[in-house]
């Protein structure tokens, strides 16, 4: 893919130049990501990315010039509804991210028996979990 313009992505004429986009994967389904804090191009840095479906995949290189495919590093499709505006929507990454405090959050709608006849009301669910790499 060619690098956009600022034309292309609309930028403020008072940024036109100082804007550079880089490809760095291209990958159906994808809704969210998080950046491990604190990145600074270290070997511990990691990009979490989330698909609708339920799949978190970790990218851990992506700041080379041709990174690696993304690695699946969780499942829980079973557990969430995904037809709609529904499904595993968000994830963040706890800011003091690190061998003590190795938590991942992840917004989802929770999987019910009429998940997918429209005749319940769906609940959201925040979950934490740890991430060991």
């Amino acid at each position: 893919a060619s690098p956009a313009t600022a034309q292309d992505l609309k930028v403020d004429p008072a940024f036109e130049g100082k804007f550079d986009e880089r490809l760095i994967l291209e990958h159906d389904g994808l809704v969210d990501l998080a950046l491990s804090p604190n990145n600074n191009g270290g070997q511990n840095d990691f990009m979490l990315l989330v698909t609708k479906e339920g799949q978190v995949y970790v990218l851990t290189d992506y700041q080379s010039d041709s990174p690696s495919p993304p690695t699946l590093a969780l499942d829980i499709s079973r557990r969430i509804c995904f037809n709609g505006e529904r499904g595993l929507l968000s994830v963040a990454i706890h800011p003091d991210f690190g061998p003590k405090t190795s938590w991942v959050y992840l917004y989802y709608t929770h999987f019910q028996d009429e998940c997918y006849s429209g005749t319940s009301s769906q609940h959201g669910t925040t979950t934490r979990g740890t991430f060991n790499r």
